[in-house]
């Protein structure tokens, strides 16, 4: 956190919210990025991270253990940990569980994710949760259909790291910022067949006042449209776009997308294209001067994650947009001109791809998170598209480049977050006192910045 920001988290007036994360950590560093976020925000009484649910890559569990020696490293013992959905089987990487602690995690100490986040939503108040989505959707979808009118009662809003596509049903065509006036969007349509729920299956029909996800093909208008293609104001529909997240689980994300937009759930949906690029030295700056295994952890995945990718890249199992230009351009900082002059087409995975990164990664799950937090929330109040529903709730759509936050204020956030997470893991003052030196003379007075927070937090701990 920048010094500003840091003061918004401790003087804040606002009730910290409650969050809980479905995130799938392991095949990339964003999502362990998006969690020492969380955790420094949850020591500082600025949230309360009630659960964290890992899901995915049919090894929910081994993810969910990297997820609680995350948060055991940097003093989140108490947010309780689940195992989700095992989502599609991939094999991972050595690299993505190379954390210390990871291994000797007690299984008792990871709960039944679907157990975990039924129980949370039980025991919370009226509109309290905020759920930040940076995974498969199915988790959320399996919460929703297991108690709709619960779910829309006690949340307060849902932030996906997805992505929603428009377009008009009378032309046809792709509609890429639509005049909805004051009200909410038109509902997604699944794609890929219904999820189990009654009133899609012809089961019991919901009572009057309650609410089920809608996950038949048919888009409902909650109100008229404007398509700025053909003039009409017919049928706007809003279906999840192919990013991977979404991808996982496609139904799924049609599900919860639905639910939200028409029972009036406020929503954050934030796009790839809609998340600022940032240097990828970041992480290892803090590893050279801290030797923390956190930031060595983080460095590590993002060399070494980007090295599978080039090697996925060159066996053909990413997208088509996704070229050996591409690859360069975004994570190697060479221009086009450059990528066709030295004959960067020709490489394959016989080079040792590592000596060539030196260029920018997206924190797509950071940037999710920052959207519903109090402390940079209102960085995005004029970004991205805006609707109004009903229950006062808010849609807000970051769906393209121009809704991007500036970089300089997520790499401050992300300083900040590493400052503290090294100080967490070093309790002794002599250690203490050591590190905040060797912060300040590498990184700035953000040393000193961190450590009176992390004291401050510790004080905290200490009259609770």
């Amino acid at each position: 956190m920048s010094q500003a920001l840091s003061r918004r988290a401790r003087t804040s007036t606002t009730v910290a919210p409650d969050l809980v994360i479905v995130t799938d950590p392991g095949p990339d560093p964003d999502d362990t990025k998006a969690l020492l976020v969380a955790a420094a925000l949850h020591k500082q009484k600025a949230i309360t991270l009630r659960a964290v649910v890992a899901n995915g890559g049919g090894q929910p569990n081994a993810r969910a253990a990297l997820a609680r020696a995350v948060l055991d490293h940097v003093g989140g013992r108490d947010v309780p940990v689940g195992a989700g959905s095992a989502g599609h089987p991939c094999s991972p990487q050595p690299h993505e569980l190379r954390l210390e602690g990871v291994s000797t995690v007690d299984p008792a100490r990871i709960r039944d994710g679907s157990e975990l986040l039924n129980e949370v939503l039980r025991d919370a108040a009226p509109r309290s949760l905020v759920f930040v989505c940076i995974s498969s959707l199915r988790d959320l979808c399996d919460l929703i259909l297991s108690d709709p009118a619960r779910f829309k009662e006690r949340t307060r809003e849902v932030a996906i790291q997805g992505g929603l596509s428009c377009t008009c049903g009378c032309c046809g065509e792709e509609v890429g910022a639509p005049d909805m006036g004051s009200g909410s969007p038109v509902a997604p349509r699944a794609r890929d067949g219904p999820c189990r729920d009654p009133a899609a299956t012809g089961g019991e029909t919901a009572a009057a006042g309650s609410a089920h996800a809608r996950t038949d093909s048919t888009s409902r208008v909650a109100a008229p449209g404007s398509c700025p293609n053909c003039g009409c104001a017919g049928r706007l529909s809003w279906s999840p776009d192919t990013s991977v997240n979404n991808s996982f689980d496609m139904a799924a994300a049609a599900a919860v997308y639905a639910f939200c937009l028409e029972q009036g759930v406020s929503l954050s949906v934030t796009s790839r294209h809609a998340v600022p690029p940032l240097p990828m030295q970041l992480a290892r700056s803090f590893a050279t001067v801290t030797r923390d295994p956190i930031m060595q952890y983080l460095s590590d995945a993002q060399f070494l994650g980007l090295a599978g990718l080039w090697r996925r890249l060159c066996a053909g199992e990413l997208p088509e947009r996704c070229s050996k230009q591409w690859f360069f351009e975004t994570f190697c900082g060479v221009s086009s001109e450059e990528f066709s002059a030295k004959g960067y087409e020709a490489l394959s995975t016989d080079v040792n791809i590592v000596d060539h990164l030196n260029g920018f990664v997206k924190p797509y799950d950071v940037i999710c998170l920052m959207t519903v937090l109090p402390i940079t929330r209102d960085l995005f109040s004029r970004l991205g598209l805006h609707y109004r529903g009903d229950r006062g709730a808010e849609f807000r759509l970051f769906l393209k480049a121009d809704a991007a936050v500036g970089t300089d204020l997520v790499l401050r956030l992300l300083r900040q977050t590493y400052h503290e997470s090294v100080l967490a893991a070093s309790p002794g003052s002599v250690a203490r006192n050591r590190l905040v030196g060797e912060l300040s003379r590498t990184f700035g007075e953000g040393g000193m910045e961190a450590l009176a927070f992390a004291d401050s937090a510790q004080d905290a701990e200490a009259e609770a």
